[in-house]
């Protein structure tokens, strides 16, 4: 995101935190004795012309007040280092060739700057970048290498690129550091050890233990601005994670780019910071050069700096590297921030809806084409484990989790690229399942003599622990017109509903059969289809549909005919109703904003709302039964398919959305009777605590509301499938579907449909979530490992009769404790051996033993909470099982 769309001190100083009246404070600093406010009163193009006039007055106003002799003096008595700086958005309001190009031009004048001038330093993360000059100009990649060499050029960052950190999943932070460091190690001989994600919008609590694990010991990052996060009392500090794990953390303030003409103005704002948070420090760091489409050190900035030294002794060039070591080596006390660094620009998490289901579904899909892959390559010997088009498709990913792509603020045609990388990577995934299991298939003996004439199918769990699942799996019937048997590893016959298949009117050919499995940690199980003239349907309890309700012996939910929305979510184990009526309203609210929304705390003065419901009954079980609702609002209509499986008691949604509204919100609430419960959300590896104060927040895999009652505790977990944005009000849980601004739209810019510009999010959309009851807490409910199995189903496939070595029914490995998961199972990066990734998922301290039975070997845990344990299994079985860094090194 470009820094100089808002001016220098507003950016720094301007409180625009949303209060509940619906307005946005913005008090430049010196400027009294009365607040400014934007009143949010409508979307009328006058008024935002008003709001920006009034804004850009206020810029003029501060601009002068801001001017301060004083902090200029203090400027002069500080050690000032100027460090070379592009910042390249490689996707933002260009495209990805354009932004190629643009690493080449910035490099390049990077080298010619550093030929004009040897005391300049300069610094570059993203190691996407040197991968593209190395392969595409190697007298370039060369001449890099030398600067890196003398310590002029630092690499930073560590990372594959700068990404968005707060919708990536855990696993894909990790990832950016191993290809990343990696990279830097194999082409440069070192790795980084600062971490730099200067224009990233928010920095997730379980980061620093990430980042400490890929070998980076210090963090630089802009955003939040201390008046975003106003409990940031230095520039510097030790910033504390989740786990305890601390890392040396540096504030940029204002800018990471100064060009020629505004750089003194830096040493002032920098003066004022450090003057009154931290006087003690007199070491200051100030990047400058052109930046976002590259450029770098100019030649105008550095004669700027050159007659300013004159002026400020203090003034020089220095690698950030050295900075970060004088600063260290101070011995001041830096304070301690025990929280995560939000907020920055919170419509970022729901600007692009896409682009974040692109995101989920290719991790998820990548992470369980590993742990297959491993498998076959073990137990098979005929399968070899595909690490290079894995490791490439994890770097088409990475890449488009750049902030600028991830976050939804780029322009429209960069995500025909970004959808066409992600569907690179989910296909090379699919391909990798697909022979994975039919290598494992292949030694599995699947004929029976009791069934000769019958259909083999695998059923594959990916998990770590035992899985009881809803499969859904279609084949070819064997007899035309004839009703299957579906029976289990043991012949015994499994219950099971035909739903409707694929293609419209094959069912005399097809059978699309929807039944319960339950299969073994991370293992699989065999089920086959033989036909019976004889077999009588099972008659038996189990979901049923009844006009506008769905219930078992464990739930019934009850929808409002009126609304369409669920008005009764009874417990009938504990008596207990869970909703406090309305829940799956879709939700219009105003988005007066842009597309960031960087003025933005709570998407909350509603508009309006889906209505004019139409009901259908689409299964009416015994193993699944669903209804499917319709309602309209403007030009959209949200169509959602609740489905109620036999023994659960959670409420799945299948959500199809066609969306043509502009500059709306729409939300999907479900207010719960849990009006003072506590709140929860999933973060990146864990788990965090908020505020149920209606305020829009980055969020995971899921969101949980739990409190109690006098029969005891209980909570209400809501799941999602790729979305990334909610809020929380009273028990209201809301999840943020979409956020339909002009692409790219940044303030103070006013875009009225008039102008021709397209909107995001126009069309159809698909999602899938979930509402999962409990009692206890989160912790009681497993949320993680909950979310996970929605997040990634057992997978199904056909095979044909065949001898094998193998059993019929095996798990490969389990972690053998409630709350470590394995996360991966994957080739090392060396290729002589596995890694095993684990993390602690509720907050507890775990000790066991983790059982890799396909690799032949189990693993002692120790693990503290929220604690990220990565083991190196050599080939070799007499070496023993080191536990590793993220880097997969001692």
């Amino acid at each position: 995101m470009y820094p100089d769309a808002i001016p220098i001190p507003i950016l720094e100083n301007a409180d625009r935190r949303i209060s509940e009246g619906g307005k946005a404070n913005v008090e430049p600093p010196g400027y009294s004795p009365s607040n400014i406010y934007f009143v949010r009163d409508s979307c009328n193009i006058e008024n935002m012309k008003i709001k920006h006039i009034i804004f850009a007055a206020l810029l003029i106003i501060t601009l002068v007040l801001s001017s301060s002799p004083a902090a200029a003096e203090g400027a002069k008595d500080a050690n000032i280092f100027m460090i070379g700086h592009s910042h390249i958005d490689p996707v933002w309001r260009w495209d990805k060739q354009e932004g190629f190009q643009e690493v080449f031009a910035s490099f390049q004048s990077v080298l010619d700057r550093m030929k004009e001038d040897s005391g300049v330093t300069y610094v570059s993360s993203s190691a996407q970048f040197y991968e593209w000059v190395e392969k595409n100009d190697p007298r370039m990649f060369n001449e890099i290498k030398q600067r890196i060499r003398e310590g002029r050029w630092n690499i930073a960052g560590g990372w594959w690129i700068e990404p968005d950190i707060n919708c990536p999943s855990g696993e894909s932070l990790v990832r950016q550091g191993l290809y990343g460091q990696r990279y830097f190690i194999d082409k440069f001989g070192r790795a980084a050890v600062v971490g730099f994600n200067p224009d990233s919008f928010g920095h997730p609590y379980t980061l620093p233990q990430i980042l400490r694990g890929q070998g980076l010991t210090s963090y630089f990052f802009m955003r939040p601005g201390q008046h975003e996060k106003a409990d940031i009392k230095g520039p510097v500090f030790n910033w504390k994670g989740l786990d305890g794990t601390e890392i040396l953390s540096f504030q940029i303030l204002n800018r990471y780019n100064a060009e020629a003409g505004i750089i003194e103005k830096q040493f002032d704002i920098y003066a004022e910071r450090f003057n009154r948070d931290q006087p003690d420090v007199k070491d200051w760091m100030i990047f400058f050069g052109a930046g976002n489409h590259g450029g770098g050190p100019t030649r105008a900035a550095m004669a700027e700096i050159a007659e300013l030294r004159a002026e400020y002794p203090g003034l020089s060039y220095l690698s950030l590297e050295d900075y970060v070591n004088r600063v260290r080596s101070g011995g001041h006390s830096f304070p301690v921030i025990d929280d995560e660094l939000q907020h920055h620009a919170r419509g970022c998490y729901s600007a692009c809806a896409d682009v974040k289901m692109w995101n989920f579904r290719a991790e998820n899909a990548l992470i369980d084409a590993e742990k297959i892959a491993s498998a076959a390559a073990v137990l098979t010997g005929t399968y070899s484990y595909p690490e290079e088009s894995l490791r490439e498709s994890w770097k088409k990913v990475l890449f488009n989790q750049f902030h600028d792509i991830m976050a939804g603020s780029s322009l429209e045609r960069g995500y025909i690229d970004a959808g066409n990388e992600y569907g690179y990577a989910m296909s090379v995934a699919y391909d990798v399942k697909l022979e994975a299991l039919h290598k494992l298939a292949a030694g599995i003996k699947t004929s029976d003599d009791r069934y000769p004439v019958s259909l083999p199918f695998l059923v594959f769990n990916q998990h770590s622990w035992p899985v009881k699942a809803m499969v859904e799996f279609e084949a070819q019937k064997l007899v035309v017109n004839q009703r299957p048997v579906l029976r289990d590893e043991q012949g015994k016959e499994v219950p099971f509903q035909a739903v409707r298949t694929g293609a419209a009117k094959v069912e005399d050919r097809r059978v699309n059969a929807v039944f319960e499995a339950e299969l073994p940690a991370f293992g699989y199980r065999l089920y086959r289809f033989e036909s019976d003239n004889e077999s009588e349907i099972p008659v038996y309890k189990g979901a049923r549909a009844v006009e506008w309700s769905l219930e078992n012996e464990l739930v019934k939910v009850e929808f409002d005919p009126a609304t369409g929305a669920i008005r009764s979510y009874y417990d009938k184990e504990s008596g207990r109703e869970l909703s406090s009526g309305g829940m799956g309203a879709g939700l219009v609210m105003e988005d007066w904003d842009d597309t960031w929304g960087h003025k933005i705390a709570a998407y909350d003065r509603e508009l309006g709302s889906f209505a004019g419901p139409k009901f259908r009954i689409l299964e009416n079980g015994p193993e699944r039964a669903r209804i499917e609702v319709t309602a309209t609002y403007g030009n959209s209509f949200l169509r959602q398919v609740f489905s109620l499986d036999r023994d659960s008691a959670a409420l799945n949604a299948l959500v199809t959305v066609n969306w043509n509204e502009k500059y709306r919100v729409l939300k999907l609430s479900f207010p719960t009777v849990l009006k003072e419960g506590e709140l929860t959300a999933s973060i990146p590896y864990g788990a965090i605590k908020r505020e149920m104060n209606g305020e829009e927040e980055p969020g995971q895999a899921w969101i949980d509301v739990s409190g109690g009652d006098d029969d005891g505790a209980f909570g209400l977990a809501l799941i999602t499938e790729g979305k990334c944005s909610y809020s929380a009000k009273e028990g209201d849980l809301r999840v943020t579907v979409f956020h339909s601004t002009a692409w790219s739209h940044h303030n103070p810019s006013v875009v009225t449909e008039a102008d021709g510009y397209r909107f995001m999010e126009q069309g159809i959309h698909e999602f899938n979530y979930q509402l999962f009851p409990h009692s206890g807490d989160w912790r009681n409910a497993n949320l993680p490992r909950r979310s996970s199995e929605f997040a990634a189903k057992p997978l199904a496939l056909v095979t044909n009769m065949h001898e094998g070595n193998q059993p019929v029914i095996k798990s490969q490995a389990s972690s053998g404790l409630e709350n470590v998961n394995i996360s991966v199972i994957k080739l090392s990066e060396d290729g002589k051996g596995w890694v095993v990734r684990c993390v602690e998922t509720l907050g507890q301290n775990a000790s066991g033993e983790i059982d890799l039975g396909f690799l032949g070997r189990s693993v002692k845990v120790e693990m503290s909470p929220w604690e990220l344990v990565t083991y190196y299994l050599p080939f070799d079985q007499d070496e023993p099982a080191m536990r590793v860094n993220l880097l997969e090194m001692n």
